[in-house]
């Protein structure tokens, strides 16, 4: 068994047809898809929670991000990815919230 001195060799080994450079590599990483108005995490998970629930129209839930706890959302966003039937995500999930709220 060969011992590997530094990360180079192992990108060396693990690259499939020609050894590649390090830069080269760390190039081939897919670029994260951002929005130009989002500068605060919040707004970047509310997106991304649109995006689950198939809603045109984030900023309500860009808001709930930004005022709920996390673990209520997430737990909300589940339930209403896992409802069957569902024909407003949007309204499920805020039902789903307040149902969490009142619980608490």
């Amino acid at each position: 068994m060969t011992k590997i001195r530094s990360v180079e060799e192992i990108l060396l080994r693990i690259s499939e047809k020609e050894p590649m450079a390090v830069g080269q590599i760390l190039k081939r990483k897919p670029e994260v898809k951002r929005k130009s108005n989002v500068s605060r995490e919040y707004q970047s998970y509310g997106c991304r929670v649109a995006e689950k629930l198939g809603v045109k129209n984030p900023s309500s839930l860009i808001k709930a991000a930004r005022d709920l706890p996390r673990g209520i959302v997430e737990v909300a966003v589940s339930f209403t990815i896992d409802y069957p039937a569902a024909r407003d995500r949007q309204k499920i999930f805020f039902w789903k919230v307040n149902q969490l709220l009142e619980e608490k």
